[in-house]
């Protein structure tokens, strides 16, 4: 038999093999001396199934009316733990799944901006590229300014230099003159 079950963000699980099991676990509990059968009107049947299909190994375990009641009941809570597992993981994984919506609704608002940022860097570094080629043009015109500057001042220096020795030269023979004269 299929199970006929809806996912827990769905809503109620209906009609599942467990939900028998739950029925029988319930039984088991107010009558342990009782044997089990198939025909036990406490038991549902499995009157939605087709009389000609085999039963699901869900019910063959359960109709043995020789089995210990404590086996059963072991049977039975350990469906009913796998039932829980399962729910469990149907709940991860739907919370999964609604995270990566919501990180793909995330991603989605995003690229835009994204593509516009990345626009303003490439304008950035075209505005730097330009600025720094205008900063060494600038740099390129101060050095060749420094550079006949410091020829001005060496051609200053020089001039100071040899006018400064041509009036030692002059008072030189200013004084030798004067002493020439008066010898």
């Amino acid at each position: 038999m299929m199970k006929q079950q809806l996912k827990p963000s769905q809503g109620k699980l209906m009609n599942t093999p467990d939900d028998r099991n739950k029925k029988i676990l319930m039984q088991l509990q107010t009558d342990k001396a009782a044997p089990i059968s198939g025909s036990s009107s406490d038991v549902p049947s499995n009157s939605d199934q087709p009389r000609n299909l085999k039963r699901s190994k869900w019910d063959r375990n359960l109709n043995n009316s020789n089995m210990d009641p404590k086996k059963l009941k072991r049977i039975l809570s350990n469906r009913l733990s796998a039932q829980k597992s399962r729910q469990k993981k149907f709940q991860y994984i739907d919370e999964i799944e609604r995270k990566v919506k919501a990180l793909e609704a995330e991603i989605a608002l995003l690229t835009p901006q994204v593509a516009v940022q990345e626009h303003k860097v490439a304008l950035l570094k075209m505005e730097n590229n330009f600025l720094n080629q205008k900063l060494a043009s600038v740099e390129e015109k101060n050095g060749i300014k420094d550079a006949l500057v410091e020829q001005k001042r060496n051609e200053v220096k020089r001039l100071k230099d040899i006018y400064r020795l041509q009036q030692q030269q002059m008072q030189a023979r200013g004084m030798l003159g004067w002493k020439i004269g008066f010898m």
